[in-house]
């Protein structure tokens, strides 16, 4: 035994908060590790623009979807829009 309940509370308090500040540290340290390591471009990869979710095709510009990669939209087109009667 000895030491009254609070202090058995607070050093099982203390305790845990080391215990998840070492798990924290190790975490980052892990991070840190992951992204020196894969953050480079790939051979082959296709490296996207965020400003503009474009990238770079043999045949042109092109915009990334959802559903896959698609040609950018030209914003001169009209071929979408509703014609009117």
């Amino acid at each position: 035994g000895g030491g009254s309940g609070w202090q058995q509370e607070w050093l099982h308090t203390m305790q845990l908060q080391v215990g998840l500040l070492c798990s924290s540290a190790r975490i980052m340290a892990s991070m840190s590790c992951i992204l020196e390591q894969y953050n480079h471009p790939f051979e082959n990869d296709i490296l996207i623009s965020m400003s503009t979710l474009t990238y770079d095709a043999p045949d042109g510009p092109k915009r990334n979807t959802w559903d896959g990669p698609g040609t950018a939209p030209d914003p001169n087109e009209r071929g979408s829009e509703p014609v009117a009667p």
